[in-house]
């Protein structure tokens, strides 16, 4: 199964081009897998932080070539740089792309990484997240590991009235009306759900009783009595 192409805005980043061209795996390419390397590293689908699909027909596309010579240049280019390719999910790992790409703030660094959220979730994800790039400053590889491993959020007391219940069964009908204000309140507590549970079980039986009660008819006179009326 083939992965959706990232939409992310590409993050326009000063890349150490000098460095690039001059590297090691670089002088072993020639021309064409130069221009390969290099529209991985800069193409229109690649996206920080050098973990992205890669889409073979629009970068055979982009450079004019064929599907032979993609495939056997991009393998090259793989073996010579040390990246990683999945052809499985069409995923390009460019391993070392803090050495070309650098981050020069938290708020880059999280640009960067928020393109990680489209990905399919392989081991490579994984890896990536527990091994923060060893070109990142101390403070960036800390906000590396907080990105992909966000502290919990902090936990409020539920919010309540004058009075602590959380046994339904302790709910009294002066209640009701403290509780249904609770209940239209964000993050209701599952407690006052089941206390809005049980008043709306005491106002239905409460209208049972009503109903169900004889009505109070005015008092007659005894059987057999008659009630003289009486005359100014």
């Amino acid at each position: 199964m083939v992965a959706s192409v990232q939409t992310t805005k590409k993050l326009q980043v000063k890349s150490d081009v000098r460095g690039f061209c001059r590297g090691k795996g670089m002088k072993e390419l020639d021309l064409a897998g130069k221009a390969v390397a290099w529209y991985c590293l800069e193409g229109p689908q690649t996206t920080g932080p050098g973990l992205f699909v890669l889409v073979p027909e629009l970068a055979q596309r982009d450079l004019d070539i064929s599907a032979d010579d993609w495939a056997f240049y991009l393998e090259l280019v793989v073996e010579e740089l040390g990246w990683k390719w999945d052809a499985e999910h069409h995923l390009l790992w460019i391993t070392d792309w803090f050495a070309w790409q650098p981050a020069t703030g938290k708020k880059q660094l999280q640009t960067m990484l928020e393109p990680l959220a489209l990905l399919p979730k392989t081991e490579w994800l994984t890896e990536l997240a527990e091994q923060p790039p060893a070109e990142l400053s101390p403070a960036l590889q800390t906000a590396w590991t907080n990105w992909f491993f966000p502290a919990p959020p902090t936990q409020t007391a539920p919010e309540t009235s004058t009075f602590e219940v959380e046994d339904p069964a302790a709910l009294t009908p002066e209640m009701i009306p403290v509780i249904i204000r609770l209940w239209f309140r964000p993050r209701t507590p599952a407690y006052i759900q089941r206390l809005v549970d049980r008043a709306l079980r005491l106002h239905i039986e409460s209208l049972h009783t009503q109903l169900s009660s004889p009505v109070d008819s005015p008092s007659s006179p005894p059987p057999g009595s008659q009630t003289t009326p009486s005359i100014n």
